[in-house]
This record gives C-alpha cells, sequence and structure tokens, in this order.
C-alpha cells in the first residue's frame, strides 16, 4: 500500500490473477495509512475498492489494517500520520470507525481485518498497532468497529 495512488496497479494485479485462473470470491489487501505519503489513505483505499467492484463485481476485503495507537519503532517507522488522526489511542479508534463508515457507504467492502492481537508484545516492536495493549487489555480501538456500524445506522 506504499505507493498505490489509485486503482491502476490493483487492477492489473487482480487482472493478471484472473488471468491466471485465480478467481477468489473476495478480493483483498492491506492497508496500513502511516506506511507511506501523507495523502488521505483512507479515500485512495475506498476508491480503489469502488473501482474493483465496477471491474469485477467484487468487493474488497482489508486483509490487514492497522493504524497505530503510538509511533512505529525501527525498522517499521510507520508515522505518516494521517490527517486528524493522531498515532494515540483515541485516533487508532476514530480512524478505524471512520473507515468503517466510509467502507460500508462505498457498498464496495466485505470486510476489515484488525492487526493481530498476538503482536501486541513490546519486544515484537509492533505494539502500537495492535487493538491490544502489552498486558492484554483490550485498547479503545477494540470498539471501533461496532461504534462505526452503530453511528452509520443511527445516520441512515
Amino acid at each position: 500500500d506504499i505507493a498505490v495512488q489509485d486503482a491502476t496497479f490493483p487492477i492489473a494485479f487482480w487482472e493478471a490473477m484472473h488471468q491466471a485462473g485465480y478467481r477468489p470470491d473476495q478480493l483483498g489487501t492491506s492497508l496500513y495509512p502511516t506506511n507511506g505519503d501523507a495523502g488521505d489513505r483512507r479515500a485512495v483505499f475506498l476508491g480503489i475498492a469502488g473501482a474493483l467492484q465496477r471491474r469485477f463485481g467484487k468487493r474488497l476485503f482489508f486483509a490487514e489494517f492497522s493504524y497505530p495507537s503510538g509511533l512505529m519503532g525501527p525498522p517499521f517507522a510507520w508515522n505518516t500520520t494521517q490527517a486528524g488522526y493522531p498515532q494515540t489511542p483515541d485516533g487508532q479508534f476514530r480512524y478505524l470507525r471512520d473507515l468503517v463508515i466510509g467502507a460500508i457507504e462505498t457498498g464496495a467492502v466485505s470486510g476489515i481485518r484488525p492487526w493481530g492481537p498476538d503482536y501486541c508484545l513490546a519486544s515484537a516492536g509492533w505494539a502500537p498497532m495492535s487493538l491490544f495493549r502489552e498486558d492484554g487489555i483490550a485498547k479503545p480501538a477494540l470498539g471501533a468497529i461496532e461504534d462505526g456500524l452503530r453511528a452509520f445506522a443511527a445516520a441512515g
């Protein structure tokens, strides 16, 4: 997801997969918004989901997603904060909630699988990406998917 700015590469990728005979029920990708440029990564990927749905008639699944709740250290210093979403527990919660709402609005996203809880250990270096603290307690973002679903339903 680092250099992807539009649907050109994902469409070419899935075209190649289809030509090779691989035709999954849903398409997949990873989304790590702080890994790459400072542009609106959510808008880019929701736009890609819509383009893929129009081209292939299938929805996109965010098979790997996270927005860090703190600064990431080397070797994966993915700290290009998205506008309006600091790398804090609240920023992590709001980014995931707003991604859920945007995903529902497009109708082109089939699901979002947050980063694995097993990577909350400090020794792994990925603790900010997890929806759990290092002591195993859930961060606020664990409730962001439900909150986004409720917010969308209430607005509709």
